[in-house]
């Protein structure tokens, strides 16, 4: 039997193990996702010009030593 055969074929190239574990793999992957982002940080803080003291939109603010970080707006 070709792999054509076995791709547009009435018999199934995966046994229905193999479909339920992939299925079970798909599921751990993207819980393991949302967990990753879970953790939440409050960030405060006002970004001015040092000379104009005009606030800066739209700058990255990153805590030293982290991956933590947040983008300036309008509050």
């Amino acid at each position: 039997m070709t792999n054509l055969q076995l791709i547009f074929g009435k018999k199934s190239f995966f046994s229905e193990g193999k479909k339920h574990f992939l299925v079970f793999l798909t599921f751990l992957f993207f819980s393991l996702e949302l967990f990753a982002q879970q953790s939440t940080v409050t960030i405060a803080g006002k970004v001015f010009d040092e000379v104009s003291k005009e606030p800066f939109l739209g700058v990255t603010v990153l805590v030293k030593s982290s991956t933590t970080g947040a983008t300036t707006d309008v509050e």
